[in-house]
């Protein structure tokens, strides 16, 4: 939070805050103790940023990512890198908590609970005006979760149970 209260008191700078939204598609898997199970799913989000040279931004973004039976809602910092400011690629850096919608349930009785993640990987900018910018990222993905699932005797049993893939998103700055 203390991070959001100094990115918007440095807005009056030469880099004023921006917003990025962008839409994507996740390819990987659910992680349990002895499986993988293949999920693919879409995500949605929205970025406030913040320039601090033309080679560094810092972000805050919420979003929704929804796989074949589970949702989550991701509140994250995003941090992007450029070595040349003239180059098109970066590397990007979302970390952040996901919150496991309380809709979503797998099989039966079973209920999700979200955790930490981290996406690494690279970016893409290219101009659209000289104040907007079309995106493309590319970042592998790992997403902490579990699961509590109440077997036909009672029992509950909880159950680690991750999110490991590859995620494709494509979007829009200004």
């Amino acid at each position: 939070m203390a991070l959001w209260v100094f990115l918007l008191g440095n807005s009056q700078s030469e880099c004023p805050l921006g917003f990025q939204a962008e839409v994507g598609y996740l390819v990987g898997g659910q992680v349990t103790s002895n499986t993988f199970a293949y999920q693919s799913g879409l995500s949605a989000r929205t970025l406030m940023v913040k320039h601090f040279r033309p080679t560094f931004l810092l972000g805050l973004g919420v979003g929704l990512d929804m796989y074949d039976y589970i949702n989550f809602v991701p509140v994250f910092l995003k941090i992007e890198a450029r070595i040349n400011p003239d180059k098109t690629g970066a590397l990007v850096a979302y970390v952040g908590h996901s919150f496991a919608d309380g809709g979503s349930e797998g099989v039966i009785n079973q209920k999700f609970e979200g955790g930490g993640f981290l996406e690494i990987g690279r970016s893409w900018r290219y101009n659209i005006t000289e104040e907007s910018n079309f995106l493309f990222g590319l970042t592998l993905k790992h997403q902490f979760a579990s699961s509590e699932i109440k077997n036909l005797v009672g029992q509950e049993l909880e159950e680690k149970t991750d999110f490991d893939g590859i995620h494709f998103r494509i979007g829009v700055s200004f």
